[in-house]
């Protein structure tokens, strides 16, 4: 299937929609089991998205999957399965945008969108790294995974972020925090 451009197909809602962007092993999917857990979020994971659309499972299988989905969609994808949930309690996050195509697809589906970029010190992301089981990790070092993940693109999301959170020295209750409190200073101007 083919899409129109997103400014042709899109009606944007008044539902509060975070999106998460940030290099591998900054705390995206942390933050966002957080808000999950404290403010009832409804989370739409990225890798979830991809493997519902092409089974894919393996880093490298997700990365070719996740490019095919961005090409055949021009960036549409994220935001599809964010319009897809209808009407849900509490905010949406996106977990996570890689691309400003996805980016501006999103900020398209929703008035209230806050995206948030975050970021960690190299040595702090490959201790996490380490430290983390994940399926789609097992045979794969950390310079292989920075390596392939395209990060480029994903570094200059930031630059785009409403709010950049350094997690390198913070718990995912402080970024958290952090989070909380942006949202509620900024929560009259939505």
């Amino acid at each position: 299937m083919t899409r129109k451009g997103p400014r042709e197909t899109r009606v944007a809602s008044d539902r509060m929609l975070i999106v998460l962007s940030g290099l591998s092993c900054t705390g995206k999917s942390t933050l966002a089991d957080a808000m999950e857990a404290v403010h009832r979020a409804c989370i739409v994971r990225a890798r979830a998205v991809i493997h519902a659309h092409h089974g894919a499972q393996a880093r490298g299988q997700l990365q070719t999957a996740g490019a095919e989905l961005e090409a055949a969609t021009g960036g549409a994808w994220l935001a599809t399965a964010v319009e897809a949930l209808g009407e849900v309690e509490g905010p949406v996050v996106v977990d996570s945008a890689r691309t400003r195509k996805q980016l501006i697809a999103l900020r398209e589906v929703s008035l209230r969108t806050v995206h948030v970029g975050l970021s960690a010190r190299l040595e702090t992301r490959q201790m996490r790294f380490v430290a983390r089981n994940e399926a789609t990790d097992v045979g794969l070092t950390f310079e292989a995974m920075v390596e392939r993940d395209g990060e480029s693109e994903n570094r200059a999301l930031g630059d785009v972020a409403d709010l950049v959170i350094d997690t390198s020295d913070r718990d995912a209750d402080q970024t958290l925090g952090l989070l909380s409190r942006y949202l509620a200073a900024c929560s009259s101007s939505f």
